[in-house]
């Protein structure tokens, strides 16, 4: 765990969060829990065991495998743990969140630690954060974005690499910078492997040219000794090594395995495999994978060998497999069937795979470009696209964008688009750009295409277009700030067409809403092309004060570095004048202050001017300049570091501190409201700078001759306080101002008045009716403290012995408590010595007294305290017995056990009407010594209130899970019936939020429904009881309670409102059910649509604001389910018209919910099925057994048409008048039966025909295969054209019938055979010409939702020429 260079990274928090921004990713330690994300060798690694070096013996790095198998070491107690790679432990559960709840379980089982987790960016799941709050010890988790390395970290790397690695690195970034790979650079993964891959000198121009480069690298043997050696490695080229590796990783990374297994005993651990385990069917030769396993393609484990990086691993097996498809036969859809999910789209983790994979199939790239065209630009390389190709990408995206507007929101990641920003598509690009389309889809397009320019070649041609774009406010912001980033990239951009659009901005004539396009001009304006002068014009107060962007950062960071040091005088002579405004001084009275971004860059400047050229201007431009420091009333307000390093300056420039000090004296004039002036504020110009030692004499001999004569008095009394209190510091002392006074005194003849009035105080002065009010209070407080003392001494034996003035006993116990203002002491002990006035040993003695009122004092029974209580009053010695029993318990845990039951019932009677703790240790003993008794007399206590406001502080505890069962169990009843049906405001709150939790955590399930039953039975309840006590029911019996809910709750229309606030009261087990019941979660969010709500309204404070929140919170929690219900639930709810304000969301939701239901349910198959479908052979599972059939099927009808045409004349028959007809649909299907059955049993598949399904019903054809010890089946339903039910047997037939038998994996074919003969017409009335028709036209009549499950081909069998 030792980086070989420490380069700190940066991690940036998104959104709206107040805490959103980018800072170095040490200045994230305060937080308690964090997830980092980034994209694959973004450096995370090593970013977390930097961070745990730097913490020392406070951290502890670990990864996920370790941290969840292994668990933690006794000495990881109490330090922050960095638990890394969450994305390289995928799990076989059925659910994608089983290895972020293992990361939950050892987290909580270790005290919940602060602790920082990293994963993949593609492999987190949404929503993820909120699953680790409940295991944060602050209750909250950031999510965090891992920042691509600066070009200063990038140039520090490269330094620290020379001359080792590096001639010059200079020279590096030139080239990268020409060969358009400076974008790469920022991934430190890709910077090491462009690093190692240029050594010889040959510079790759594209990603994958990087890879391929790096890759033979890594399979190259670079030790000269080992070639000597191993002569077979010698002899065996890198391609072929990297070959090798490339299928060891496929079949890895398919079978979700993370390591080969190399040992000679036992089998394979967990998640791995043995090279000798795969079949010998699968190409792959056995010494050529051993050297591969040895290179520096694998990382050794012990006897495992594992990818040197993920990334590595996905492009040699998508690689591996794109030649595997374009040369050897493999169909592409084999390859999908076993990579993709129930929806037939790649499962995430695979993404990188099949973007490489992608490369490689050239004649199927349009089908793939078609499914996943963001996951090629962001995993892959479309460099090397054809134009016509990369323009259908373009055509996806937008697709995508239409369906989805927030394509990007989960990947931040630009620079990938790249390899899209080639100069042979901008005329495409030119095209899209200019169009009038302004719908989702095409701006979605467009920041795509902006981001493929803005990383790519250069564009000229573009720029005017990019320019319109930018000014056109018809297009959303994100997009013109896309294209002035992309116009303005090259040096190829007019100045002065972008110094016009500044301008054009500034008076209006373009909208800026938010500054942005501002920000990303003068960035990229300023200094080449735009002087300080003129930049300073834009310099104005933020239309959005509080967004973080590109004008905020700008003036904030950008502009202090760029600012060259001879304009720092006429910068900070701008700043001056523009806080001396009417306008900005009115701002530093609101909440919100407009200007405060220029106050803190002003105070930057000021700091530089002062430094840089404070002892070379005039003292007039100077104090101008110390302005920007002052408020409107003087004071000083710059922030420490800046009056520091201002003051210290002053502190070592005294002559500049006197000239400027007497021209700020010039400057003051007398006030008006006592013609006298004022020079207190003269020092806070100077943001109180040490005064040289002679300052004191210098005012002296500066106020001589004085023309002001409050200005002489001001320096004789500054000097004369100097004197007094800071003699040591100044060259001044009482003394020298005698001497000053005598030789002044025809000058100024009050010279020892104003001496005076420094060092004594006037008769009517304040400080002299301050001295005589603190003396009067003193003597007034002595007085009674004598008088207390006379009065109690006789009292005190009584008191020693615990019985005698209750009212003494109660003073003594408060002033133990310290409730008396005026009784001081640190201790409870020293409190009563003080309020007694006696001794030390004494308040000892009475402390031991009050003890002793348990045993001596004759306390009150229940009864009588209950009837005093009646007459609203109360006993006395409450307050004294209650501290009593605290005391007595401090002293012995156990002493409760010897008090006698009455002695109980005092202190219960007591604690319940009057006491001032909560949860004292003593009652909760007894509690749980005697439940029913305690339980009893506390029923006593609350009836009794009943008339009055019951007291509920000292019963709050009952909800928490060390309140004694039992007595919860005989209380609460009891307290529920004592309670009325439409309890006030704070008794609901009491109910709802104790009693109710109380039930939930002490009852069974079948006491707490009859609680609530019983409840629900009394009448005249208030419609918030009603709903909280039937939100508690459905969580006992969902099914059940449930219609009972939705009855109650649409009586009433507040009834959402008080559902919403109640849903939001209950705890995890209740969320647990609605997680694991998506119906039930479903039908509730459907009671609450039932009164307007909206996302924008979310917790702002109102009702609709927590109706909206509710709705919002369980709309999460049911798209967090993998389950297929939780996916058709949430496409009925956007059905709703009560739903309308949430269909964006909802679409979000949908989309997350799909991707979680596809990863949850995709099994990886084993890897020796893996190798053998690569090897085209045996099929992996249900899919891939009818993607195999169906290839088969085309390769004979391909035979039938065009090679063996004597095959057709089987497929018909004479029609008995001179003609012939096809034969009948059985007849065909026997066949191609007996065409494919003995070449697909050479795939270990049998094929037979009118085979029992589902229901005893029997498929037309069916294929069966053992995969992992379990048979697997695909059925097959044929129809030919002339087909009544040609058009919906795949519908009522196929889907019904046969796919849902549990072999099938709801997967079948459905195969039309074309004839062109009595063709029936579709449900649009139209009939299909030939195959190819009737192919498309079955496509678009079958919904997309089916589209994953049913394998369609249409054989042309007709005599006509058309094809398959």
């Amino acid at each position: 765990m030792h980086p070989e260079y420490h380069i700190p990274r940066a991690a940036s928090l998104k959104g709206d969060s107040q805490l959103a921004g980018t800072r170095m990713l040490s200045d994230w330690r305060d937080l308690d829990a964090y997830v980092l994300l980034g994209e694959p060798g973004s450096g995370k690694t090593v970013a977390f065991q930097t961070e745990a070096l730097a913490n020392g013996e406070d951290a502890l790095y670990v990864t996920v495998r370790d941290f969840v198998t292994l668990g933690l070491p006794p000495s990881a107690a109490g330090k922050t743990l960095f638990i890394d790679a969450l994305d390289e432990r995928r799990s076989d559960s059925t659910s994608p969140l089983a290895s972020l709840d293992e990361v939950r379980a050892v987290l909580q089982s270790a005290g919940c630690p602060r602790f920082r987790l990293s994963c993949r960016e593609a492999d987190w799941i949404r929503g993820g954060a909120s699953d680790l709050v409940r295991v944060s010890p602050s209750g909250s988790v950031e999510t965090l974005w891992l920042e691509p390395l600066s070009e200063f970290e990038i140039t520090e790397l490269l330094t620290k690499w020379t001359p080792t690695r590096l001639a010059n690195p200079a020279t590096f970034l030139m080239e990268a910078e020409q060969r358009r790979l400076a974008p790469l650079l920022g991934n430190p993964l890709l910077l090491n492997l462009l690093v190692d891959a240029v050594r010889d000198g040959k510079w790759p121009d594209s990603r994958s040219a990087t890879y391929a480069a790096a890759c033979a690298m890594l399979a190259r043997e670079h030790n000269a000794t080992h070639l000597e050696m191993r002569l077979t490695r010698r002899n065996t080229p890198p391609n072929r090594i990297a070959s090798s590796a490339g299928k060891l990783f496929a079949v890895m990374l398919v079978a979700n395995c993370t390591a080969i297994y190399i040992g000679t005993e036992g089998v394979a651990p967990q998640d791995s495999f043995h090279i000798d385990d795969l079949p010998e069917e699968f190409p792959l030769d056995r010494q050529t994978a051993l050297m591969a396993l040895d290179s520096k393609l694998f990382v050794s484990d012990g006897d495992l060998r594992r990818p040197v990086h993920r990334t590595i691993g996905e492009y040699l097996a998508g690689k591996t497999i794109g030649e595997l498809v374009s040369q050897k036969g493999l169909p592409v859809q084999r390859v999908l069937a076993v990579i993709s999910g129930a929806d037939f789209q790649t499962v995430d983790p695979l993404r990188g795979l099949y973007a490489w994979m992608t490369l490689g199939c050239r004649q199927d790239r349009e089908l793939l470009i078609a499914r996943d065209p963001l996951g090629l630009v962001l995993y892959g390389d479309v460099y090397s696209f054809s134009i016509g190709e990369k323009t259908k990408l373009l055509t996806a995206l937008r697709d995508e964008g239409a369906r989805l507007p927030w394509l990007r929101n989960e990947n931040w990641e630009a620079h990938p688009f790249a390899a899209l920003g080639t100069h042979d598509m901008s005329d495409i690009f030119a095209r899209y750009l200019q169009s009038d389309a302004r719908d989702t889809g095409h701006e979605a397009l467009l920041d795509c295409i902006l981001d493929a320019i803005l990383y790519g070649e250069p564009f000229p041609d573009l720029g005017e277009t990019l320019e319109r774009v930018g000014r056109d406010d018809t297009h959303p912001d994100k997009v013109r700030i896309g294209a002035l980033s992309a116009w303005l990239k090259d040096n190829t951009f007019s100045a002065a067409a972008a110094k016009t659009l500044c301008q054009d901005i500034l008076q209006g004539r373009v909208v800026d809403n938010y500054d942005e396009l501002i920000g990303v001009l003068l960035d990229r304006l300023y200094p080449d092309h735009m002087s300080t002068a003129e930049v300073l014009e834009f310099c104005q107060p933020p239309k959005q004060p509080s967004l973080i962007g590109q004008y905020r950062m700008f003036w904030a960071v950008h502009f202090m570095r760029r600012l060259p040091g001879e304009d720092v005088p006429g910068a900070a002579d701008f700043f001056a004048g523009t806080l001396c405004t009417q306008e900005a001084r009115d701002d530093e009275d609101v909440p919100q202050q407009r200007y405060e971004g220029i106050r803190e860059l002003a105070e930057k400047v000021l700091v530089r001017a002062v430094l840089e050229y404070g002892d070379a201007v005039d003292s007039t431009r100077l104090l101008r300049w110390l302005a920007i420091g002052l408020d409107k009333y003087g004071s000083a307000v710059l922030s420490t570091d800046a009056g520091g390093k201002v003051a210290g300056w002053f502190g070592r420039q005294p002559e500049v501190l006197r000239s400027v000090f007497l021209e700020e004296v010039s400057r003051i004039r007398a006030d008006p409201r006592d013609g006298r002036y004022h020079y207190g504020n003269v020092d806070e110009c100077f943001f109180r700078a040490p005064k040289p030692r002679d300052w004191f004499t210098w005012l002296l001999a500066e106020a001589i001759d004085a023309d002001e004569e409050d200005f002489a008095r001001y320096c004789l009394q500054s000097a004369t306080y100097a004197a007094v209190n800071m003699a040591s510091h100044f060259d001044i002392d009482l003394e020298a101002l005698e001497k000053w006074i005598k030789a002044n005194d025809l000058r100024w003849p009050s010279a020892n008045d104003w001496k005076i009035e420094q060092t004594a105080w006037a008769l009517d002065s304040y400080q002299r009716r301050e001295y005589h009010r603190k003396r009067d209070e003193q003597k007034r407080k002595a007085g009674e403290r004598a008088e207390r003392q006379l009065r109690i001494a006789p009292q005190l034996l009584d008191a020693y012995q615990g019985k005698g003035n209750p009212g003494l006993l109660r003073d003594i116990g408060l002033a133990y408590r310290g409730l008396f203002y005026d009784i001081k002491g640190d201790t409870g002990t020293e409190r009563v010595r003080d309020f007694l006035v006696v001794s030390e040993s004494d308040a000892a003695r009475a402390v031991s007294g009050l003890k002793l009122v348990l045993s001596n004092f004759g306390l009150p029974r229940i009864d009588d305290i209950l009837h005093l209580f009646a007459a609203r009053k109360v006993y006395t010695v409450s307050s004294a017995a209650l501290l009593a029993a605290e005391l007595a318990i401090q002293d012995d845990l156990s002493a409760y056990l010897a008090w006698s039951t009455e002695l109980m019932e005092s202190l219960v009677g007591f604690h319940m009407l009057e006491s001032i703790g909560p949860k004292p240790v003593w009652f909760l003993a007894i509690a749980a010594l005697q439940p029913v008794v305690i339980a009893n007399l506390v029923s006593r206590c609350w009836r009794a209130q009943a008339s009055a406001v019951p007291r509920t502080d000292p019963l709050y505890f009952l909800r928490e899970n060390e309140a004694p069962t039992e007595f919860v169990r005989h209380l609460l009843p009891q307290l529920v019936e004592a309670m009325g049906p439409a309890p006030d405001e704070r008794q609901l709150h009491f109910f709802t939020n104790v009693l109710l939790t109380a039930a939930a955590r002490h009852l069974s399930l079948e006491a707490r429904s009859a609680l609530l039953k019983s409840i629900l039975e009394r009448t005249g309840l208030s419609l918030e009881v009603e709903t909280s006590v039937r939100v508690a029911l459905v969580g006992l019996d969902p099914e059940k309670e449930i219609r009972r809910l939705e009855r109650s709750i649409l009586a009433s229309p507040r009834g959402p409102f008080v559902l919403a606030e109640s849903v939001q009261r209950q705890e995890g087990d209740f969320f647990d059910m609605l997680r694991a019941r998506p119906a039930i979660n479903a039908r509730v969010i459907s009671l609450l649509v039932t009164q307007p709500s909206s996302p924008s309204t979310l917790w702002n404070g109102s009702p609709p604001s927590q109706l909206s929140g509710t709705i919002d919170r369980l709309l999460n929690l049911l798209s967090a389910s993998p389950a297929p219900v939780a996916g058709a639930e949430l496409v009925r709810l956007r059905g709703l018209s009560t739903m309308d304000a949430w269909q964006i969301r909802l679409d979000g939701l949908m989309f997350e919910q799909r991707r979680l239901a596809r990863n949850a349910l995709f099994v990886a198959p084993s890897p020796a099925a893996v190798a053998l479908m690569l090897a085209n052979r045996a099929p992996a599972n249900s899919r891939d057994m009818a993607e195999l059939l169906r290839d088969h099927l085309i390769y004979f009808a391909r035979r039938i048409q065009f090679e063996e045409t004597n095959w057709l004349d089987l497929f018909y028959e004479a029609d008995g008048n001179g003609g012939e007809k096809p034969k009948d649909e059985n007849t065909c299907r026997d066949i191609l039966l007996g065409l494919l059955r003995d070449r697909i049993a050479l795939r270990d598949v049998q094929l037979e025909k009118e085979s029992v399904s589902a229901a005893e019903r029997r498929a037309d054809m069916q294929t069966t295969v053992i995969v992992q010890s379990e048979r697997r089946i695909s059925p097959v339903e044929i129809k030919k054209d002339s087909h009544p039910e040609v058009w919906s047997a795949w519908r009522d037939q196929l889907e019904p019938r046969y796919m849902r038998s549990p072999a099938a994996g709801d997967v079948g074919m459905y195969l039309v055979l074309w004839f062109g003969h009595r063709t029936k017409r579709g449900p649009g009335g139209q009939k299909p010409q030939s195959a190819r028709e009737m192919a498309e036209n079955l496509d678009a009549l079958i919904p997309a939702a089916y589209v994953p499950n049913i394998v369609g081909l249409v054989i042309d069998l007709s005599r006509q020429l058309s094809r398959t």
